[in-house]
């Protein structure tokens, strides 16, 4: 966490802060994301809404590589989103 704390999490329409302290907060296509995380038997467990859609919990494997972060959902059997750090 220390990689993406206090940057931006980007993605084409995306642009994301994830805290120190827990939380998740930005934007995703005109609309606000607001959210808490934690760690959890080695993943990034989170609970997020998009505007008021809830987006519900999910445990995400991550990946780093170059100035890419890699969130795979479902403890990393699921899809993946990459995100540039800015």
């Amino acid at each position: 966490m220390d990689l993406v704390t206090g940057k931006k999490l980007t993605r084409l329409g995306i642009k994301l802060s994830v805290t120190n302290n827990g939380r998740i907060q930005g934007r995703a296509f005109g609309k606000p994301v607001t959210g808490n995380w934690r760690w959890q038997n080695g993943a990034f467990c989170r609970d997020l809404y998009h505007g008021d859609t809830d987006l519900g919990p999910n445990c995400q494997l991550v990946k780093m590589r170059g100035n890419t972060v890699r969130f795979i959902s479902d403890r990393g059997t699921g899809i993946y989103a990459d995100f540039a750090l800015r």
